[in-house]
């Protein structure tokens, strides 16, 4: 049986002893607030210990909506803020998942033989103020659109569907 911990707020108590036993931790490194008495000893800099333990982490998005992926990389630059260092963030969110879930070589690294997926970003992909600028799926481009950009140029332009202004002069 593999075993991998998701979540793991309270990791950098044992970060040791997970390093030590092989086992790689999935986790939201801004999920730092005490919400019971289980994670009480939570912290920002958790990414960052676990990483100087030795540990194989994977950084992921925030729960609850398979929308909020972007967030991925806010969490990872989040990580970076709190001691993580920046190629350990970048491993967590593109390699090590692909380690993690049995796919190393396949996934995750700009190599011969892996998936040609690729992200061409205006600045650091870390910062969220940064676009992706290209979306390279399998080798071909693909449109750099999100659901949001679509919803606000069919708001804003007053498109299809678009309904009338509420108030005016």
């Amino acid at each position: 049986i593999k075993i991998i911990l998701d979540g793991a707020e309270e990791g950098w108590l044992v970060a040791d002893q997970i390093a030590a036993a092989g086992v790689p931790v999935l986790l939201n490194p801004i999920s730092n607030l005490p919400g019971n008495l289980e994670t009480r000893g939570a912290r920002m800099q958790n990414a960052a210990a676990l990483d100087a333990a030795g540990v194989v982490i994977a950084i992921k998005g925030n729960e609850g909506s398979i929308h909020r992926a972007r967030e991925t990389r806010y969490n990872a630059g989040n990580a970076v803020s709190h001691g993580l260092p920046y190629d350990a963030a970048i491993e967590a969110i593109t390699v090590n998942p692909a380690k993690i879930f049995g796919m190393a070589g396949q996934f995750g690294e700009l190599r011969p033989g892996a998936a040609a997926d690729v992200v061409v970003w205006s600045g650091d992909p870390l910062e969220p103020l940064s676009i992706a600028e290209h979306i390279f799926v399998n080798g071909t481009e693909e449109a750099p659109t999100s659901r949001q950009f679509l919803l606000r140029d069919r708001y804003r332009t007053g498109g299809e569907g678009a309904m009338p202004p509420a108030y005016g002069r």
